[in-house]
This record gives C-alpha cells, structure tokens and sequence, in this order.
C-alpha cells in the first residue's frame, strides 16, 4: 500500500499513525488508489494573457517572478480541478490521502500509540494517492537573430528598421498592424516555472520568421503543438499516466481525448489562457463538458505571493524571495480590488512589516 512521504527515520508517532492509518482503511473496507496526473503546457498563451492583465493592473513587471507565480497557481487549480473531478466519477466515496493523513490523530496509552476514534474514514471508499506533474512546451524568442537582421546593412536603408530594432531590443515583437508581444520576460518565465518541483520536462519547438525592408513579415511558432500531440501519445501509449490535461487554447487537440478514453485514461483540456468572465471559449472545448476545465484567477493569490514574500518562506523551488516595494503596493490594490475584506501593509517600529485586514463600514 502506497503511502504518504515520510522521513526516512519515522519517530514513534509518525510509524503509529502509518500502522493506524494502515489498519483503520483494512477495517473500513476502504482502499487507496494511486493516480498520476500529466498536465502539458502551452506556454505562450498563458504568458501574454497573464503579462496583460497584470499590466492592465499598473504592475511595473520587473522580472518574471510575479507571473510565473501566477501561472504556477493556474497550474495546481487545475490539478485539483483534476483530482475532483476524477473522484467524483469513482463508484462509491471517494477522498484523498493527503486530506485523511493530515486529519489522522494519534493517542498515546500506558507508552503505546494509537488511532484516535474521532479520526473519520470512509466505509467501503477510496483514497486518491495524487502523484502530479507537468511538462511545458514553449518556442524560444529569436530576439538576438532577429537583432542582428535588423541591424544589418540592407535592412538599415529602410526607415522601419530603427523602429523595429528599438522594440527588438527591448524584447518587443511586432507586425504593423497585427500583434505586438513582448517577450522581455518570457525566457525568464520559463525558468521560473522549470524550478517548481512538479515541473518533470520542458520542450522547446522555434519560431520561423522573415524580416524584410526593415520590418518583421513573418513570425509563427513551430513545432510546439506537434510536439505536445508526440508527448500525449507516448503517455498514453505506454500507460503512464491515469489522468493527462492538454493546457492550450487550440481545439486541434481534441482528437487525443478518444484515444485517452480508449486506453483507459481520464482526458482533460484545459483554457488557461481565457480566465477573465467575458473570454471567448472555442465551441469545441465547451463540448467536452466536465472534461474541460476553464482558467480562473483566484481572489486568495494576490495575498498568498505577499505572505510568500514577507516572511521570507521558500516556496515550491525552495529558493527564498523579495518583492520590492511597488510590486507589494500592486499586490495589495489587486488583493482589495478581488475582495471584500481589505488588506493594508503596516511597518511597526522594530521595521518589521505586518499584514492588517479590515472590512470596511
């Protein structure tokens, strides 16, 4: 039986609780089920849409740790999305592990440990032992060559080059009257999210492009939706995972959701990129019911990455950081602006800073 990880060397209570738990599930007919979860990521739509409404929020991004957190935070929603989900098609109860062994209480009696009765367990049920992951897929921005086209002597003669330059170099792409993305921070964004420790592989496909008379013609990414389709059919093919979520905008990959249900395997696609109330939804993904899964920004985040922040805790890549103090100021004004109850940051006379919530009259 698959249980939770545990130190190597458990102490007495921690191998009583395992033997507790153990015989509490024997008794109650119940079992625990191991479920791994594959979600792969196209990244670029999730970038420009959190890069957007973050700036539409009057965040100064001076790097891309703000919307890596965020996106990380879309990410462990729609695992458990995933989970509740999978559960609710289970035949009987249905609960997860993680949930029962952090409720489980030990009692201690003449030296030896026991199960506390008020520990509630499922009768006849199953436990989902969740094992999540994610692979992102993403196609590096050719800033540098597209620089050095630019600059060279041919594209020179044409007064649009110095003007294009000028965006390259700041990381903007644009076509005259078509898109105009900055990708400044999306190598760093990458990054970010390859240090969260449910991050398993990343894939890189290119960007094919043209630069002539001193502009940018041509500029599509390659190779990343097929390799997402290779990735998926090797999961399934060689039945490593019980759930795998498609994170993409495209109805091209609907086709992998019947040769998931096929082999065995739960299908999700999820639209991370359409989280705002007024986002166009493909009719396709709509008709997948409650195999798709809707991106949504939850109101508790802003909150979350400023006590991340503030009390100088490790996060998921154990790495600890700062804010600086406009990023805290955004954070703050995003937070009151999604909820009822307000939050202020107050610098008491020691110089520590402390959060103070009120509702206000």
């Amino acid at each position: 039986m698959d249980t939770p990880d545990v130190e190597k060397k458990p102490d007495r209570v921690t191998e009583a609780r395992l033997r507790g738990l153990q015989a509490a599930l024997q008794l109650s007919g119940s079992k625990i089920e191991t479920h791994k979860a594959l979600i792969l990521v196209d990244l670029q739509g999730i970038y420009f849409s959190l890069h957007k409404w973050l700036s539409a929020h009057d965040f100064a991004l001076d790097d891309a740790f703000i919307i890596s957190r965020f996106a990380y935070f879309q990410l462990r929603r729609t695992f458990d999305e995933i989970s509740r989900r999978v559960c609710s098609l289970k035949s009987g109860p249905c609960g997860y592990l993680k949930d029962l062994y952090g409720t489980i209480s030990v009692e201690e009696r003449q030296g030896k440990y026991f199960l506390s009765k008020e520990t509630n367990i499922l009768k006849n049920g199953t436990y989902l032992d969740i094992h999540p992951s994610f692979e992102i897929f993403f196609a590096p921005a050719p800033l540098r060559e597209i620089k050095w086209l630019l600059r060279g002597k041919r594209q020179r003669e044409y007064a649009a080059s110095h003007r294009h330059l000028t965006n390259v170099e700041a990381g903007i792409i644009e076509r005259d009257g078509i898109f105009r993305r900055d990708y400044s921070k999306y190598d760093a964004f990458v990054e970010e999210l390859q240090r969260i420790s449910d991050h398993k592989e990343t894939h890189e496909g290119f960007f094919n492009f043209r630069v002539d008379k001193g502009q940018i013609r041509y500029f599509d990414e390659k190779e990343v939706d097929t390799r997402i389709v290779m990735r998926a059919m090797d999961a399934i093919h060689n039945s490593e995972v019980d759930s795998l979520c498609i994170v993409s905008s495209d109805q091209d990959f609907l086709p992998l959701c019947d040769r998931a249900f096929n082999d065995g395997i739960y299908f999700f696609q999820a639209d991370l990129a359409k989280f705002l109330k007024d986002d166009h939804i493909g009719r396709k993904l709509q008709e997948l019911g409650d195999q798709f899964i809707r991106g949504g920004i939850e109101p508790s985040w802003p909150l979350e990455i400023i006590t991340e922040a503030m009390s100088c805790q490790a996060v998921d890549h154990k790495a600890n950081y700062g804010l600086e103090d406009h990023e805290i100021k955004s954070l703050v004004n995003l937070h009151n602006e999604m909820n009822e109850v307000q939050i202020e940051i107050v610098t008491e006379a020691s110089g520590r800073a402390s959060i103070k919530m009120h509702r206000p009259l």
